[in-house]
């Protein structure tokens, strides 16, 4: 596993080439690649060298497509991705993920999972066809799902059936603040997801809340409160064989007033208190 740098993730709006300076000055071994960069698409393989030249790695990128809307801006992004999914393959990288909404107020979960399925088979069928693994992350909070009619997909069990039946080797974006709320174990990690994970966020929960409790957009850096057990997540990862990117995602509105520099400089101490 490699500490990877996700500037939106941590409130970072940056051009890449500071997102680049500041993964190096605070340790990082990986970057996300800048898919809305204003020059990307015409120079993918400079900036795949400009990443190997500095000695890191690609983590991922954010699929840039809305699927989970009215279908003629889905049919529109999908054309688009072929183009998107390309410049990415130039650029080296090999990882996409994606988050699922837990809940509908209109689909029941027979419905959504269909729906789901049908829009994602092509998507992931495209990025494979360019070396790319598409990866899917469940949402795990309660108090997300209760404001809606339908639940849907939010734990281990739901992603991984969702992802087999996209196919095209569609894997896990597996989240920690997620599994935690989902009542996830380290067992369940260790038995269902060898091979399955593609791209990994961690952080911490609020004190003073049950897992039932959480709210997805309140969270901590990793190892802040100690809420959530990162070494049993990730002591099931290491099991796993798991090797790839692990970005921080902490929802701390604080982070995005800070310069970019003292953001970093934070998110990178915060990852000394957890053991990749």
């Amino acid at each position: 596993m490699f500490r990877n740098f996700a500037p939106k993730a941590i409130g970072i709006s940056a051009a890449f080439d500071e997102c680049l300076a500041l993964a190096l000055r605070h340790g990082f071994k990986g970057i996300d690649l800048p898919l809305d960069e204003p020059d990307f698409s015409t120079d993918p393989e400079g900036y795949g060298q400009r990443v190997r030249n500095a000695g890191l790695r690609w983590g991922g990128f954010g699929l840039p497509l809305d699927f989970r809307g009215e279908e003629g801006p889905y049919q529109t992004g999908l054309k688009k991705l072929e183009t998107q999914a390309l410049i990415a393959k130039r650029a080296g990288c090999t990882k996409c993920y994606t988050w699922i909404m837990p809940a509908h107020n209109t689909l029941d979960y027979a419905a959504n999972f269909e729906q789901h399925t049908r829009r994602l088979q092509p998507v992931a069928q495209l990025l494979a066809e360019n070396g790319i693994r598409l990866a899917i992350e469940f949402v795990g909070p309660a108090t997300i799902r209760k404001n809606f009619r339908f639940p849907f997909v939010h734990d281990i069990d739901g992603i991984l059936e969702l992802a087999g039946a996209i196919g095209h080797d569609t894997g896990v974006l597996f989240d920690c603040f997620h599994w935690f709320t989902s009542g996830g174990t380290r067992d369940d990690i260790t038995r269902k997801l060898r091979g399955k994970v593609v791209y990994v966020h961690v952080n911490d929960a609020r004190t003073g809340r049950l897992p039932h409790e959480q709210i997805d957009n309140e969270r901590a850096l990793p190892g802040a409160t100690g809420v959530i057990d990162i070494g049993a997540f990730l002591g099931g990862l290491h099991e796993t064989g798991y090797d790839g990117p692990v970005a921080a995602e902490p929802f701390l509105p604080e982070l995005a007033a800070l310069a970019p520099d003292e953001t970093a400089a934070r998110v990178a101490a915060s990852f000394k208190k957890i053991s990749l």
